[in-house]
């Protein structure tokens, strides 16, 4: 058995300045660069990490959350539970708690201010698409999963509408029951007209059999985006069907905000809800980054990564226009709208000899008419034998590359290394396997001229 150390964040508005035993747990406070004011701790012990984290879903979270409430209560201020951090043996000299905090630089600021330009008249008249971004961005804001479900959900209540679903004949039959309901009610012994001590009963009536006027908020959200996102993007919600997915959803949902239950598998839920607001608020919105390139062509079928001469041929427009660094990136960000992969650009990189750019002055490049690609120095025959394995396996450990392959598993664990740093393969805890990016190397023939990466200093990390 070992013992673990568990951390959780905590974020204000309430200010923590001093540490203290509540229950089981431990509260320290927290500075630094982030919005984080604390930190709740406990220990548990458990025979690996797949137990802790168990433990980690369906113990202490619900006792942590148990403790903040508690503060909140006697304090009259908020606290917010946030992500625990990773589990840690306690007997590791590093115990580190640093958070990333996101960065808006003036790249994003300025793809950010093209993008509001193209999407203020429609969020101007559409209320529906205006209400589901607030939506996504307090959904995207809060930190604890429950609370991003029901944001995330609303958002997607907010960018539907709700379909007429009654034949004419059917109409006029609803409104008789409507109508006669009122009837029904004040026809009552000593029922007093002035005070009035049934019209709640009759609008609450009325109000209940308002279901068979229009589909259903599940059925909306259903039907518009039907077509637009697979079952299969959506895997970690029970059912069989997208519909079936999203029924589970919205009981799951009734279930936090009506009965205020915890949901199983919270997290992966919140994920599915965010790619299904997301992809609908995308669908609402008529191409939110034409800005960002004046004549967008057909975006190429890979990655920025892997075979960038389509990339860089569709960025330059197939012509000797100059861009910066910035204007680079913002085509490839209209083109991939990933930002993190259009930001990972470092047009120095891809310019000199044998590469798709040519510096032309401070901070900007032109694109050559004609490029070959030389063999990248560190791609040999050993790192070449890991990748062939992997297209033929699922996500497998490194003991299991070693014994299908001549190489011992400290080399192998090296060149997987390597390979996860080129976005060829990617690692699942102590599992590797070939990336999107790495299948399409191997389809491709297999070529290293398929790979702009010449140097393994220059490896992106």
């Amino acid at each position: 058995m070992t013992e673990y150390l568990i951390r959780y964040r905590l974020y204000g508005p309430a200010q923590i300045s001093t540490g203290g035993e509540i229950g089981a747990g431990r509260i320290q406070p927290r500075s630094g660069q982030s919005d984080i004011s604390g930190v709740l701790r406990f220990t548990d012990t458990a025979n690996d990490e797949a137990e802790i984290n168990k433990r980690m879903e369906n113990v202490w979270r619900k006792e942590a959350q148990r403790i903040v409430n508690t503060l909140t209560f006697v304090t009259e201020e908020g606290i917010v539970l946030g992500e625990p951090y990773e589990p840690v043996p306690t007997d590791i000299p590093n115990q580190s708690t640093t958070d990333a905090v996101p960065q808006i630089n003036s790249y994003i600021l300025d793809i950010s201010s093209d993008t509001y330009s193209n999407i203020q008249a429609q969020l101007d008249s559409n209320g529906q698409l205006d209400r589901a971004l607030r939506w996504y961005r307090l959904g995207k804001s809060t930190v604890t999963p429950e609370d991003k479900y029901v944001a995330f959900w609303t958002g997607l209540e907010a960018a539907v509408e709700q379909e007429k679903i009654l034949t004419d004949d059917e109409k006029k039959a609803y409104d008789r029951v409507q109508n006669r309901i009122a009837g029904l009610i004040y026809d009552t012994e000593n029922y007093d007209e002035e005070e009035g001590d049934l019209d709640d009963l009759k609008n609450s009536m009325k109000s209940n059999i308002g279901w068979a006027k229009k589909e259903s908020i599940p059925d909306a959200i259903h039907r518009n985006i039907k077509n637009t996102v697979e079952k299969d993007d959506i895997p970690n919600v029970e059912g069989d069907s997208l519909r079936s997915k999203i029924s589970t959803l919205s009981s799951d949902r009734a279930d936090i905000v009506h009965r205020g239950q915890e949901v199983d598998n919270v997290k992966n839920k919140v994920e599915d809800l965010e790619y299904l607001l997301r992809t609908l608020i995308e669908e609402s919105l008529s191409d939110p980054y034409s800005n960002l390139f004046p004549n967008k062509p057909e975006t190429p079928d890979h990655s920025l990564r892997v075979n960038d001469d389509e990339w860089f041929q569709a960025i330059f427009e197939d012509s000797d226009i100059e861009l910066t660094r910035n204007e680079i990136r913002k085509r490839a960000f209209a083109l991939s709208n990933e930002l993190e992969e259009s930001y990972s650009i470092r047009t120095e990189a891809y310019a000199g000899w044998d590469a798709p750019l040519t510096q032309t002055g401070e901070g900007e490049s032109r694109a050559e008419d004609t490029f070959v690609y030389s063999k990248p120095k560190w791609l040999d025959s050993d790192k070449i034998q890991v990748l062939d394995y992997l297209y033929g396996a699922e996500a497998v450990p490194v003991e299991v590359i070693s014994y299908n392959s001549s190489l011992d598993q400290d080399n192998v664990q090296r060149i997987c290394k390597t390979l996860t740093n080129t976005n060829l393969v990617d690692k699942e805890g102590d599992y590797f396997k070939l990336s999107i990016d790495g299948k399409l190397y191997i389809e491709r023939g297999g070529h290293p001229d398929l790979l702009v990466v010449e140097e393994e200093d220059d490896l992106l990390t």
